[in-house]
């Protein structure tokens, strides 16, 4: 199962946030979370790209930067240029949602729209073809330490079959309120990026937390559901070298530089089968156009694992 986690530096200490990225990231963090608040969208004031840009000297995994802001259309090339490598925008403050979502991806990042949690999934029905992924907020944003809104489990699916309907393999990230008792939950309803704060950070020990996350994904389903062999990759158009394995399963290849981590955590290079510490995914979807574009998206589309962060 390959499930992305993001701890969330709101949480942390914003006195030693280059120990809290380190300790992460020793923990297995995939993503670091940068919560952007402006204090008129959302009731509260953070930080804005020079923290952006310090975080991105220390951190050794993508910045996954979340804007709680009213106008991000303004900022966007700042906090690229600071090195955000995702960037999610509100589906609620923003009149042109096509245009920003482009713009973003024009300047290299990982587009994202967020869904408050009353905000109907139907708000992204006209861009869910164009976006890398979706933010389901799981609490209303502003604070950190709030109680998961069980309702967003019912809300998770719902986004992933209006994905799943428009042709988008895009990923469903959620933030708020989850831990190691509920991670189980909304992976099981289609989450596959979830952000993580108190649960890490409000913890004696932040790495030992995030470790803390995989074994509770153990009552979650596979991701996919059909076993497919190389061959089918291949017959998707997937032939140069080195070779990708997952666990022992040969997943795909890429032209990749040996010892490069990606996004969605393979070990890329010259390894045998069950050399790689990488995710154990060894399903697929179950059709050929799923297959091919699974595999471009956790394979390279996402694009944040192609350069060495």
């Amino acid at each position: 199962m390959s499930v992305l986690i993001a701890p969330s530096i709101l949480s942390a200490d914003f006195a030693a946030l280059g120990a809290a990225v380190a300790a992460v990231e020793r923990g297995g963090a995939d993503l670091i979370h940068v919560d952007v608040m402006d204090g008129h969208f959302v009731p509260n004031i953070t930080m804005g790209p020079p923290v952006v840009k310090s975080l991105h000297r220390v951190a050794t995994v993508p910045l996954d930067v979340h804007l709680m802001i009213e106008e991000p259309d303004r900022y966007i090339d700042a906090f690229v240029d600071a090195g955000a490598a995702m960037i999610s925008v509100h589906v609620e403050i923003l009149p042109h949602l096509h245009r920003t979502v482009h713009a973003i991806k024009a300047l290299g990042a990982r587009a994202g729209v967020v869904l408050n949690p009353s905000t109907p999934v139907g708000a992204i029905h006209e861009i869910a073809a164009d976006v890398d992924f979706v933010l389901v907020m799981s609490v209303n944003p502003g604070f950190g330490g709030q109680t998961f809104i069980p309702r967003s489990e019912s809300k998770l699916r719902e986004v992933r079959a209006l994905l799943d309907a428009a042709g988008s393999v895009a990923p469903i990230e959620i933030d708020g309120g989850v831990d190691r008792h509920n991670i189980a939950r909304v992976v099981a309803a289609g989450a596959r990026m979830v952000v993580a704060g108190s649960a890490i950070f409000n913890t004696p020990d932040p790495e030992r937390a995030t470790r803390a996350m995989a074994p509770a994904l153990k009552d979650a389903p596979d991701l996919f559901t059909d076993e497919q062999s190389l061959g089918d990759m291949e017959k998707a158009g997937w032939s140069d070298t080195p070779r990708c394995f997952l666990g022992n399963h040969e997943f795909a290849r890429l032209p990749e530089p040996r010892g490069v981590r990606t996004i969605c955590g393979i070990s890329c290079g010259s390894r045998k089968p069950g050399e790689s510490d990488g995710a154990d995914i060894t399903r697929l979807a179950g059709n050929r156009r799923n297959i091919e574009s699974r595999v471009n998206y956790l394979c390279g589309r996402l694009n944040l694992g192609r350069q060495r962060l």
